[in-house]
């Protein structure tokens, strides 16, 4: 997360002009390949902001604490015994 700090602390106009004059442009017809890959340089910090925020928002929610618990519960000792899930396999 530190890296998307970063490149959202720089003001992407300058990030757009400064990636624009370091990316080589000796053929023209890959200048809109490289508008393309800068623009997407530019634009994922703050989409994976709002992943991580729903991951972690998620995270927190009762059904997953529940799935945590049931899972940390040896199914050997549960009330619906299979003896497949129990076989050293």
């Amino acid at each position: 997360m530190r890296v998307t700090e970063v490149l959202m602390s720089i003001p992407s106009f300058y990030l757009l002009i400064s990636l624009r004059a370091i990316l080589p442009t000796v053929f023209p017809h890959i200048t809109y390949l490289l508008i393309v890959v800068i623009l997407s340089f530019i634009g994922w910090p703050g989409m994976s902001r709002v992943i991580r925020g729903m991951v972690l928002g998620l995270k927190e929610t009762e059904f997953v604490q529940a799935a945590i618990a049931r899972l940390s519960v040896n199914p050997c000792d549960s009330k619906a015994y299979n003896p497949e899930h129990c076989s050293p396999t």
